[in-house]
């Protein structure tokens, strides 16, 4: 199981958020959403984020998000 770490780009007092595949933010995985729809986001959470090695990382607008295993 991967999981990862999510780190405020610019707060950096802000305490990180771990998550694993199955427990990410909907928000990040687009679980809510219409597929296909202006809000989809699964295709920077599928090609992106769960294709990241270990010790990887990829920026959002205000997160950085980084595999951990």
């Amino acid at each position: 199981m991967k999981s990862f770490k999510m780190q405020h780009r610019f707060f950096e007092k802000a305490e990180p958020r771990f998550f694993n595949e199955f427990t990410a933010p909907d928000w990040l995985t687009s679980a809510n959403t219409v597929k296909g729809s202006t809000m989809d986001g699964r295709w920077f959470w599928e090609d992106h984020v769960l294709t990241l090695g270990i010790n990887e990382s990829i920026d959002t607008d205000f997160q950085r998000i980084t595999r951990l295993n």
